[in-house]
């Protein structure tokens, strides 16, 4: 067992996790969230115009009631 001398005052360890980040990094990683984001609500849009062609070829006709519509009066 060995055991080392004890740190100086206002000593930080020196390792992996102990790293200051710098406002570069910090604008990167935000780009990277605002990219992930926007892949995101692309593959939903997407999704959403994919439905839409969908119910235009379903194969109900024009003339049929496809639509249900209830209107109050005042």
């Amino acid at each position: 067992m060995s055991s080392s001398p004890p740190a100086p005052a206002g000593h930080r360890p020196i390792g992996r996790h102990h790293r200051t980040a710098t406002p570069r990094d910090r604008a990167v990683r935000a780009l990277d969230l605002v990219g992930r984001l926007g892949t995101v609500v692309t593959l939903a849009s997407l999704l959403v115009v994919g439905a839409a062609v969908g119910g235009l070829f379903d194969g109900t006709s024009e003339t049929e009631n496809a639509t249900v519509t209830a209107t109050f009066g005042r």
